[in-house]
């Protein structure tokens, strides 16, 4: 069985705990049945994968976790220091676990550690008991103040070229190629860590691309924070739909995000690929004292409609909405975010 665990973030509350967020996986080790065998070729065929490339190394680290199942009823507990703290639920079918634990303060800050920016966080180990046996792995866990600033940041064509419009190319990108930063976007998130952003991730992505997608952060230079993926099995119907699934989701983590640390203010930064305008927009109508800003990385041959951008940024009043389509108008847009920054309410 293999244990991941997501990266995490904790808010203060004021009883002299932190709250965490706790969430991972635990997956069977894949057993290549026929049926699996089956989706692997038909996603092959997807893409025009060779042969060689279907057996690749990369590949089949990729495309396993995909077909791997889940492990239900597994027993998950988090061990800080020298306490030990059992979550409440145990994974579900899927193998997903999330819930929020409190801890106390003293217990947290006997154990945080500082980035090159300033920020502060923790490394709690999960561990997991199985029919197979124990599964242990450090986590990775972020504690921003209780107020600042925060940015709320998508994944694929925002900091991550993924060409998500096209089904294929998406595909090829997600299973075969290289991950590639967009241009800019590493620098620019790393001096909003050097002025003490804290980041949250959040994705459509499926939660299989874990591994890779913290390659791509660490590699790329991107600065650390919380990470939100979706779950999905390789079925025929999400191969068929994939586009339109990884469209859904978001939302609900997004508002919970901002809803859940009122006093922060905060970027949010997509792109016109998927629906991050109107997702963004509802979320600074929904909490306008806390949504500063929102802006848009704009894809060459997936351009916003001049009604659509309207339509939204009235929505989102009287929060400013931007479109941008390199790193450096992004540092512009926000800095004046920033400066005119609407405080919480």
């Amino acid at each position: 069985m293999q244990l991941d665990v997501f990266p995490g973030f904790g808010i203060p509350i004021g009883t002299g705990h932190w709250r965490l967020l706790i969430a991972g996986a635990v997956r069977q080790v894949y057993l290549p049945t026929v049926r699996k065998r089956m989706l692997i070729r038909l996603l092959g065929n997807i893409i025009d994968a060779t042969d060689e490339q279907l057996a690749s190394e990369e590949f089949v680290r990729r495309v396993t976790p995909f077909v791997a199942d889940g492990a239900g009823k597994v027993d998950v507990r988090v061990v800080i220091g020298d306490r030990s703290y059992p979550l409440r639920r145990r994974t579900r079918r899927s193998g997903l676990f999330s819930q929020w634990l409190q801890v106390p303060v003293d217990q947290i800050d006997a154990q945080t550690e500082t980035d090159e920016f300033g920020r502060q966080f923790f490394r709690p180990r999960i561990v997991c008991q199985t029919e197979a046996g124990t599964l242990e792995r450090v986590g990775e866990m972020w504690l921003a103040p209780e107020s600042g600033w925060s940015v709320i940041s998508d994944v694929d064509d925002t900091i991550k070229e993924s060409d998500i419009a096209d089904r294929k190319q998406l595909l090829t990108n997600t299973f075969l190629r290289t991950y590639r930063p967009v241009a800019g976007m590493s620098g620019l998130y790393r001096d909003w860590a050097s002025s003490g952003m804290h980041f949250h991730y959040v994705s459509s992505s499926p939660s299989q691309l874990l591994h890779p997608l913290r390659e791509l952060r660490d590699d790329s230079g991107f600065p650390g924070g919380s990470l939100h993926l979706r779950n999905f099995r390789l079925r025929n119907h999400v191969l068929q739909k994939v586009a339109r699934i990884r469209r859904s989701g978001k939302s609900a983590v997004i508002r919970h995000l901002v809803s859940s640390q009122p006093l922060r203010r905060f970027l949010l930064v997509g792109d016109s690929g998927e629906s991050d305008l109107s997702i963004y927009a509802k979320v600074a109508k929904k909490y306008p004292g806390s949504v500063a800003g929102i802006f848009i990385r704009t894809l060459g041959g997936n351009e916003m409609s001049q009604e659509r951008f309207d339509k939204c940024q009235n929505a989102a009043y009287p929060t400013p909405c931007a479109t941008f389509t390199h790193a450096s108008q992004l540092q512009q847009l926000a800095r004046s975010a920033v400066e005119c920054g609407v405080k919480p309410g």
